[in-house]
């Protein structure tokens, strides 16, 4: 992980008198953008489900779950669902379970970062995910940064330009910068999009 601050030089550059804090803010929002997109942070977790609700949450820091990728209960597979998806195929299922009911079978994301198992089963929970920085975030994964950081810094710079800020708005610079950086989230959705297909990929988005 690395500060988003190291990536102000690069803001910088092109909107040399754009406030630290703005800046920082565009910088999380480029990188949750381009997360989404990309589906590129990933990382795997085990955590300790217990009675009585059997839920866990996310220790991954600066972090927020996109979805649930893979899970294990007890080395046992389990299937990530929305809660949508249990509303429509298990309806009450929140209510019903209780920690007496038998094996779980699936995970689901029930509110911020927590993570539950359905029925409710104590136990060790693998669990892969797919992430984005939180909302207050102020670090990122380095291997993002690393290859996406002009970009990054780009789209930073072209909403810092673009603000009704007089002193640091230049509208047709930002326009510009914003422009590539569209195109760069665009090809980015639709190589992901290609992987989905090449892998027949069949897993749920498992947000709240």
């Amino acid at each position: 992980m690395i500060e988003l601050d190291e990536l102000l030089p690069d803001v910088l550059t092109h909107c040399p008198a754009a406030p630290e804090p703005l800046a920082i803010q565009y910088l999380r929002q480029a990188v949750q953008e381009l997360c989404e997109a990309s589906l590129s942070w990933r990382a795997s977790e085990t955590l300790q489900v217990t009675t009585p609700e059997c839920e866990a949450v996310l220790t991954t820091q600066d972090a927020q779950i996109i979805r649930i990728e893979a899970a294990y209960l007890d080395e046992r597979p389990l299937d990530p669902v929305t809660v949508a998806w249990l509303d429509m195929h298990d309806p009450g299922w929140e209510f019903r379970y209780t920690d007496n009911d038998g094996m779980a079978r699936y995970v689901v994301q029930k509110a911020w970062n927590t993570i539950a198992v359905v029925p409710r089963q104590p136990g060790a929970l693998s669990v892969r995910l797919v992430l984005k920085p939180s909302i207050d975030a102020l670090t990122i994964p380095k291997g993002i940064a690393d290859r996406w950081r002009d970009a990054i810094a780009g789209a930073a710079a072209a909403r810092c330009l673009t603000t009704n800020n007089a002193e640091i708005a230049n509208p047709q610079l930002g326009g510009a910068l914003w422009s590539e950086w569209k195109a760069t989230i665009d090809d980015i959705r639709v190589k992901e999009q290609m992987t989905q297909l090449r892998t027949k990929q069949r897993t749920q988005p498992s947000y709240f």
